[in-house]
């Protein structure tokens, strides 16, 4: 564990983000109306049961969190924003997932401007509803973790992340289990595990069962990392993957699973003092990256980025770049290889409904 005073932790933490990228104001677009707005820190799943993608959070113009919902239709490159009578509040660098057994997705932890959530949510499309989940005590309050959800044993896994407590900051290496069946976290405490860090990404690899970690940093030593790791829930057990053809390290970098090809897609992040726009894909059978050449989005950090099997592509959002904040969505074509700047294409907005005050316990 590394441990610091909370203050300077906090301070770092936008520091970093800010200033491994930003040299000129936020990038716009024309009418800022037509979909999300510049963004970096905020969270994406795919929702299997109503084919689009949701999102939550992140930090805006100003650079202050958010709490607002969007959804993305890729049959029609629709973007809709949702008015859910209560919501999580503003956070960012939060992470979701995607419980296909509820066929809801569920958001856990993130770092409010005011405050820190301790709290899960489940957002359930079909009502438009976002719904505090009753729990044990679990994880305590971070951010920049990652998590991912493992279907064969409908578990939530957590790894790791930047931890705030009362008596300042630590760099966590602690792996924690939700069943979604019991609301019930468990922290695991396998013999073998990585050192700590946080700005990873992990995917659940179907042709496995098991996750799949890459990359991360230590806020200590700034010692970043292109390793990846796979843990065994069934076995409790992290191992570190012999891969080939490695990319260059990185951190807060964007990652999604295809589970088509059964192939884990990585995109930019930082590197060693500059942001990355390179991207890289690992057969996940035989463990193999592949760098993808040819033109893409420009270097960026702090995107979110998910996996439609019906078109067989990947959707990036958003990101810090050096230009500023982005809210630029790009496609990235499986089949081909190519990535694809997406045109505005069409929005609604749901009516707003009458707030109410917030049942579950903040």
């Amino acid at each position: 564990m590394a441990q610091y005073q909370l203050r300077q932790y906090s301070l770092l933490f936008i520091l970093l983000a800010s200033t491994l990228f930003l040299t000129t104001p936020i990038l716009a677009a024309d009418d800022a109306s037509d979909r999300p707005g510049p963004l970096e820190g905020h969270a994406m799943v795919y929702d299997i049961a109503n084919q689009r993608a949701i999102m939550y959070g992140g930090t805006g113009e100003e650079w202050q969190a958010n709490s607002d919902t969007w959804s993305y239709e890729f049959a029609t490159n629709q973007w809709t924003k949702h008015n859910p009578v209560q919501s999580p509040y503003a956070n960012m660098f939060h992470e979701m997932v995607y419980d296909p057994d509820l066929e809801q997705t569920v958001f856990t932890y993130g770092r409010s401007t005011i405050y820190q959530s301790i709290n899960l949510w489940s957002f359930d499309y079909s009502t438009d509803t976002w719904s505090g989940v009753n729990h044990n005590s679990g994880p305590a309050v971070r951010s920049s973790h990652s998590v991912y959800y493992d279907t064969e044993n409908k578990k939530i896994i957590l790894y790791g992340g930047m931890v705030e407590t009362a008596s300042g900051g630590v760099i966590s290496n602690d792996t924690w289990v939700f069943d979604t069946t019991e609301n019930q976290w468990t922290e695991m405490n396998p013999e073998t595990s990585m050192e700590e860090r946080y700005g990873h990404s992990m995917v659940y690899d179907t042709a496995s069962g098991t996750g799949l970690l890459m990359g991360g940093n230590r806020l200590d030593t700034n010692e970043k990392s292109n390793e990846v790791w796979s843990y065994d829930y069934s076995e409790n057990s992290w191992t570190k993957l012999t891969t080939t053809n490695d990319p260059p390290v990185r951190y807060w970098h964007s990652s999604a699973y295809d589970s088509t090809n059964q192939q884990m897609v990585i995109f930019g992040g930082s590197g060693s003092g500059k942001g990355l726009g390179d991207t890289w894909i690992l057969d996940c059978n035989s463990l193999e990256w592949e760098e993808v050449t040819g033109d893409g989005p420009s270097a960026r950090a702090l995107g979110t980025m998910v996996y439609d099997p019906v078109s067989n592509s990947m959707l990036l959002y958003g990101g810090l770049a050096s230009t500023g904040l982005s809210d630029e969505a790009w496609l990235f074509d499986m089949d081909n290889k190519t990535w694809e700047l997406l045109p505005w294409g069409t929005y609604e907005a749901e009516a707003p409904e009458e707030e109410t005050p917030v049942s579950f316990p903040l």
